[in-house]
């Protein structure tokens, strides 16, 4: 039997680097697949992707298959109950409803385009059900075989409202046999909590993960019993607020020397990592002067992910004998999968002036960290009440 095929496109943006608790079979599971999915990246380039977005990604398209290709989707969500990790996210949904508000934003868009040829057909009505009432998908009729500019106008109109103007730029994959496609949009704004009241930025140097070296804007601070810090034989990290129910985890390694932050965090244990992240979140303010070096840029990828998913185990939806009950007597397989990410560190509401960086550094008091990621480091961006990933990464280049 013919296999119709349905594409996978993740979208995410952030910008400023700046919960009432669900379940912990979220936390958990978004958690899971975020540190599963980093193996499978190549480690050389810089690192953006959003494990909640992923996770919605895979959670939707679970609930709309069967038999082993259901199972394989869940084995890599780390549950086998499907259902209760339905309750989970409507839980954490309506949390965030009800916690981002005003100028914080976390916003998770799903937009499922079905062929007109097919949409008269129907959803398969648990398949609508969940993604609808529990995913808050909105569905549309969609255009493959039409105009390719004037359809993917639609989608980048979709994508300019839905961030509020900060990806203007985007353009669909060209998937033109597509009969399904499954877009999941996770934007996020927030303001830091905690200024850079040094009220500089700086232009340093960046040592990137092959050697090499660039001036590359830096943002810079002394904290006094804000941050929360931890070190422990292996890496450093801290913990920056933002004023919504997030915050940003930065982590480099002890060795200053160390340049290969990517390698050495996915060489961890899941536990460790695990341990790390939630020390650093449950770690009272440090008491003494933390300097933080750190840099403002923004930068932008996109890539398919489908060997990703391979890797991670997800194999037989992109097969003819996948069990995908999405429309209505109509088979579908996974044709693609791909992920557009844009990620902008900086401190928007600084005012800032240029000034030569050694100037910065050399009249700075003593302080009793110094914490200056102008050499590769980690980053992780979480919801801070659930722990949820909600974006991870890492900078390794200038």
């Amino acid at each position: 039997m013919k296999k119709f095929l349905i594409a996978l496109t993740l979208l995410l943006a952030v910008t400023t680097c700046a919960g009432a608790e669900p379940a912990n079979i979220l936390a958990k599971s978004v958690n899971d697949v975020c540190w599963k999915y980093f193996a499978t990246l190549e480690r050389n380039e810089n690192i953006f992707y959003s494990p909640y977005g992923i996770h919605t990604a895979l959670s939707t398209l679970a609930n709309g298959a069967s038999g082993d290709t259901r199972k394989e989707i869940l084995a890599v969500l780390g549950t086998d109950d499907l259902d209760a990790l339905n309750d989970a996210r409507a839980d954490f949904s309506a949390a965030v409803k009800k916690n981002y508000r005003g100028e914080n934003v976390l916003g998770d868009f799903n937009l499922i385009l079905i062929d007109k040829k097919f949409f008269n057909r129907g959803l398969d009505k648990n398949f609508k059900r969940v993604a609808t009432d529990v995913y808050d998908s909105e569905l549309r009729k969609f255009n493959f075989a039409g105009n390719a500019d004037a359809e993917s106008q639609k989608i980048s109109r979709w994508v300019t409202d839905k961030t509020k103007g900060f990806v203007t730029n985007f353009y669909p994959f060209s998937l033109p046999n597509a009969q399904v496609d499954i877009f999941n949009l996770v934007y996020f704004k927030s303001k830091q909590a905690l200024s850079f009241k040094i009220e500089t930025i700086s232009e340093g140097n960046f040592t990137g993960l092959d050697g090499s070296r660039g001036s590359i804007s830096m943002m810079n601070n002394v904290f006094k019993g804000e941050i929360s810090y931890r070190a422990d034989d292996k890496f450093k990290g801290i913990e920056l607020p933002h004023t919504s129910n997030t915050a940003i985890s930065l982590i480099l390694p002890v060795d200053d020397n160390a340049l290969n932050v990517a390698e050495l965090w996915n060489a961890q244990t899941i536990d460790y990592r695990a341990d790390f992240l939630d020390a650093l979140k449950n770690a009272p303010a440090f008491d003494g002067e933390v300097f933080v070096r750190m840099p403002h840029s923004v930068f932008e990828y996109e890539n398919s992910i489908v060997k990703n998913f391979l890797n991670m185990g997800i194999r037989r939806v992109f097969t003819d004998d996948a069990k995908l009950n999405i429309v209505k007597d109509t088979p579908l397989k996974l044709s693609g999968a791909n992920i557009y990410a844009k990620l902008d560190l900086s401190e928007h509401d600084t005012k800032v002036t240029i000034v030569d960086a050694t100037d910065v550094l050399n009249n700075l008091p003593p302080c009793d960290v110094y914490f200056t990621a102008n050499r590769p480091f980690l980053f992780v961006i979480r919801d801070v009440e659930s722990g949820v990933i909600l974006f991870a990464g890492v900078m390794n280049k200038f």
